[in-house]
């Protein structure tokens, strides 16, 4: 008999992974008051530096646009990759995860 993991529970396995592989990552979010954009961002401490950002999340006019950072896709492909969409799972992970800090 072949177990098969939920999508629920791989999105779980794959915060447990985030969460103890980047530890001090905050999620944030930038929204310019007067405007019709945000932007999220799940990024280590250095934020100066383009490879601290893991995931940025574009959303303008409520239309969103993720851009994941290759390699930490690609660790999280290596552990959890296969039959599931994992960039969709990451994304799903991203949204229900609760701002750290909220810039406006």
């Amino acid at each position: 008999m072949k177990y098969i993991i939920t999508e629920n529970r791989l999105t779980n396995l794959i915060g447990e992974y985030i969460n103890g592989s980047y530890p001090t990552a905050k999620k944030i979010r930038i929204s310019p008051k007067g405007t019709n954009a945000e932007i999220t961002s799940f990024t280590l401490p250095n934020p100066q530096d383009e490879n601290d950002h893991l995931i940025l999340k574009f959303m303008m006019f409520g239309r969103p646009d993720y851009n994941i950072h290759p390699r930490f896709l690609k660790s999280i492909e290596n552990l959890f990759g296969g039959e599931k969409d994992i960039k969709n799972l990451i994304y799903k992970w991203f949204d229900e995860k609760e701002v750290d800090e909220d810039i406006v």
